[in-house]
C-alpha cells in the first residue's frame, strides 16, 4: 500500500505533456487521451475497491469459504 501512496501523490497532469508527446510520436493521439483518463480514474477505483472489500463482514467471509471448499 506505501508503495501506491507514493505514486497516488503525483498528480496524473504532471505526466501529461510525456504521455501526449510518446502518443504522437506513435500517430495514437486518441491513445493518449484514453491513457490520461484512465490514469486519473484508476486510483479512486483501486482505494474504494479496497475499502469496500475491507467491509465485508466476517460471517459473509466465512459462509464464501465453506461454499468455496463443497466446490473443490
Amino acid at each position: 500500500m506505501p508503495i501506491s501512496d507514493i505514486v497516488q501523490s503525483v498528480p496524473i497532469l504532471a505526466f501529461f505533456p510525456i504521455v501526449v508527446l510518446v502518443f504522437i510520436k506513435l500517430h495514437a493521439t486518441e491513445g493518449a487521451v484514453i491513457f490520461i483518463l484512465f490514469m486519473a480514474m484508476l486510483w479512486n477505483l483501486v482505494f474504494s475497491m479496497i475499502g469496500g472489500l475491507k467491509t465485508i463482514p466476517k460471517d459473509i467471509l466465512d459462509a464464501a469459504k465453506i461454499f468455496e471448499n463443497q466446490r473443490l
